[in-house]
């Protein structure tokens, strides 16, 4: 016993010895401040600001726990190695033009600071001139600091470049030039805004404004071989322009009281400057106000034209060529004796509209406004889908309301080709995928947005979609109409059989793949809803894959077993 206690102490004095011998000195970490501008930064800037901020943010990943106090100070022998090394002669630029705060404490706590250097570029230019203040840069870098820091070299150094430019307005040339067409005696202004582009933020509009050039108009007439007078100044007046500081666009509104003017000319022009003693303007040509002292006209959209409908309630637009200072009354009329009058000139054979199926909404253009629109309606419940007919509703401007010495423009009349069909492009809902993970060619799930009729005779994907053979009316592209166009799956619409408590939806039926019938088609009780003009699909395509699936197979698959395809809704046709 007696001599392992010696043994122990022996070893414990060893151990005390060794542990001595290898003590070492703690760990030091240091700061290690870096900026997050360096080498040469570039301070864009307007030569008329008085100040312009610049942050340099002077941040640590080591040492957070220690305080350190720095001075990020000018550093005139960083701006002479940096000539020395790249062959440049920056001046350092005198204290009078910049400001900044050189002590800079980041706590233990902190990881980063931000140093404010204020330029003031209207002095500098002032004194030497815009391109001269190019030469003058200020050199920053950490030039003392209370403890010892990981020096980073260039990373904790930054040499402040300005770039000092003119301010500058940059005006907007429309592609086409204002026309206004005013009416003599109807008392109501028109306007027009110009825009142009600012790179500075401190615009005044007392100091810039638009004015006329009126040599302008003798070349204007001369080019484009008119006759227009110069717009007396009396007749409009140039706003107080207001700059969007998101966009910078400076926006001036340009107001026309022509209707006022009582000579006997009734085309002007107008070409207009920007101008301004403070700012730099750049402008390549006038901008051009045409205004025409002229009679009411009134237009309505597709005037004289035949337009194909495929619904039955629709708007048609009317529009002034200059707003007025009273409502102006618009209306439509049906005559169905007009379809006749057409038929027997065109060789045709459309069908006329009931007129007591016929609802048409009168309305007014606004004071002030260019357009409204009529609306109209019909109601065709009783009219078969895709029978062969179209209809045909000729729509004319009720002259009888119109103000007195109103002249229409175009075509009085637009003959509305009324089609009743579910053939066409439908917005579809998105369709849950129903593939197994990795099924090959799970493409063939797209469902085509298009119904088409399947008489042979409408094309997609440059291909002919064939009849089923089996008297189908209806078919989609189940593949995909820029994949697999040969997927096509066939239906038709039972509108016998209103279903039961769903009233204006009607089962859809006799569902088949391709005109062979390869795959088995599972229907889950599909319909369509006449009253919103919706396909609800609820189906099921079994492939060779799914349960139940290949040609001529018996179907044994339990209700909604995964297939190639389930399909949802499909509306608002297009």
């Amino acid at each position: 016993m007696r001599r392992f206690i010696n043994i122990f102490s022996a070893v414990a004095l060893l151990s005390a010895m060794y542990a001595c011998q290898a003590e070492l000195p703690p760990i030091v970490i240091n700061p290690d401040p870096v900026f997050d501008k360096n080498g040469v930064y570039t301070l864009n800037t307007i030569s008329i600001y008085d100040e312009e901020e610049v942050l340099i943010t002077v941040s640590r990943v080591h040492g957070l726990s220690k305080e350190v106090d720095m001075i990020v100070d000018v550093d005139a022998a960083l701006l002479e190695e940096y000539n020395t090394l790249n062959g440049t002669s920056y001046k350092l630029m005198p204290e009078k033009y910049y400001e900044h705060e050189a002590s800079v404490r980041l706590d233990k706590t902190v990881k980063s600071i931000e140093v404010p250097v204020t330029l003031k570029p209207k002095a500098l230019v002032d004194d030497f001139g815009l391109e001269a203040s190019h030469e003058y840069v200020i050199p920053i870098s950490i030039t003392s600091s209370s403890i010892t820091l990981d020096d980073k070299g260039a990373m904790s150094q930054v040499i402040i470049l300005p770039h000092i430019v003119e301010p500058q307005l940059n005006v907007t040339l429309p592609e086409v030039n204002a026309e206004l067409d005013f009416i003599r005696g109807n008392p109501i202004d028109q306007s027009i805004v110009l825009t142009a582009e600012s790179n500075f933020s401190t615009i005044k509009a007392e100091n810039v404004t638009y004015v006329p050039v009126p040599e302008a108009v003798a070349s204007y007439n001369e080019k484009n071989g008119t006759a227009y007078e110069l717009l007396p100044a009396e007749y409009y007046s140039v706003a107080d322009g207001v700059l969007d500081l998101e966009t910078m666009t400076y926006a001036t509104n340009v107001t026309f009281s022509c209707h006022e003017i009582e000579s006997e000319g009734d085309s002007y022009i107008l070409p207009l400057t920007m101008k301004s003693d403070d700012y730099t303007v750049k402008q390549n040509a006038p901008l051009y106000v045409i205004v025409e002292l002229t009679e009411l006209r009134v237009e309505i959209s597709d005037g004289g034209s035949m337009v194909k409908k495929y619904g039955n309630v629709g708007e048609i637009t009317f529009s002034l060529n200059a707003p007025l200072a009273s409502d102006f009354n618009i209306n439509l009329i049906y005559d169905e004796a007009m379809v006749e009058a057409y038929n027997q000139a065109n060789g045709t054979s459309f069908m006329a509209v009931d007129p007591a199926k016929l609802t048409i909404t009168s309305s007014v253009i606004q004071s002030g406004a260019y357009s409204a629109t009529v609306r109209y309606e019909v109601e065709w419940s009783d009219f078969p889908y895709d029978n062969g007919q179209t209809m045909l509703m000729p729509l004319t401007i009720d002259e009888s309301i119109l103000m007195e010495g109103t002249r229409i423009e175009g075509g009085k009349t637009v003959y509305l080709e009324l089609v009743k069909t579910l053939a066409g492009i439908w917005d579809v809902d998105p369709i849950v995928p129903m593939f197994p993970a990795g099924v090959q060619n799970s493409w063939k799930a797209l469902v085509g947005p298009t119904i088409w009729l399947a008489d042979g005779t409408t094309v997609t994907n440059n291909k002919t979609q064939k009849p089923s053979g089996h008297g189908h009316k209806y078919c989609f592209v189940y593949g995909g109409e820029n994949y697999w166009v040969d997927g096509v799956l066939y239906f038709d619409i039972d509108f016998e059989n209103e279903i039961p408590d769903m009233p204006g939806c009607y089962p859809i039926i006799n569902f088949r793949d391709r005109p062979g019938g390869y795959d088995k088609v599972e229907n889950y009780n599909s319909y369509f809803d006449m009253t919103k003009e919706e396909f609800h699909f609820d189906i099921t395509i079994l492939a060779y894959s799914a349960p139940g699936g290949g040609r001529g197979d018996a179907l044994q698959a339990p209700d909604h077993v995964p297939g190639w395809a389930k399909y949802g809704r499909m509306y608002n046709r297009h």
